[in-house]
C-alpha cells in the first residue's frame, strides 16, 4: 500500500524556486559587476596608451577620452569618475564608482616612453660605432 501525501510537492517547490532564483539573480549581478570592471581597466590600459603615445595630451584630455570610450559599454555602473595624473615618467589614472551598495575601483599606471627617440640613440650609437672601426 502507498502512501500518499497531496500538496508536498507544492510546499517543497514554494521553498526552493525562491531560494534558486535569489541564488540565480546574485551570480548575475556578480558576473555583471566583473564585466564592468574589466571594461573599465580595459580601457584604462587603452587611455594610457593613448597617453604615452601622444606627447601633448592633458589630463583632462585623457578623462575626456576615457569618458567617452566607456559611454554605453557598462552594464551595472552609470557613471565612472576618472582622474588622471601626468609626470615626467608616469602617466596615473584612478577609476571609480558607485551604484547602490556596489563600488568599483581601478588603477593604472604606466611608464612614459619615447621609443622614436631610444631608436634614434641606437642609430647614432651605430654611426659612431662604424666611424671608430673604420678608422
Amino acid at each position: 500500500m502507498r502512501k500518499k501525501v497531496r500538496g508536498s510537492f507544492t510546499i517543497e517547490a514554494s521553498v526552493i524556486v525562491p531560494v534558486i532564483l535569489v541564488i540565480f539573480s546574485l551570480i548575475m549581478m556578480l558576473l555583471f559587476y566583473f564585466h564592468d570592471k574589466n571594461v573599465v581597466a580595459a580601457l584604462g590600459h587603452e587611455t594610457l596608451v593613448m597617453g604615452c603615445a601622444k606627447e601633448d595630451m592633458s589630463t583632462e584630455d585623457l578623462e575626456q577620452y576615457l569618458q567617452r570610450r566607456i559611454h554605453g559599454k557598462l552594464l551595472v555602473f552609470e557613471k565612472i569618475d576618472v582622474a588622471a595624473e601626468i609626470d615626467a615618467d608616469n602617466i596615473r589614472l584612478v577609476c571609480g564608482g558607485k551604484k547602490r551598495r556596489m563600488s568599483l575601483h581601478v588603477e593604472a599606471s604606466m611608464k612614459r616612453t619615447d621609443p622614436e627617440g631610444y631608436i634614434w640613440k641606437l642609430r647614432r650609437i651605430d654611426k659612431i660605432k662604424e666611424g671608430l672601426e673604420e678608422s
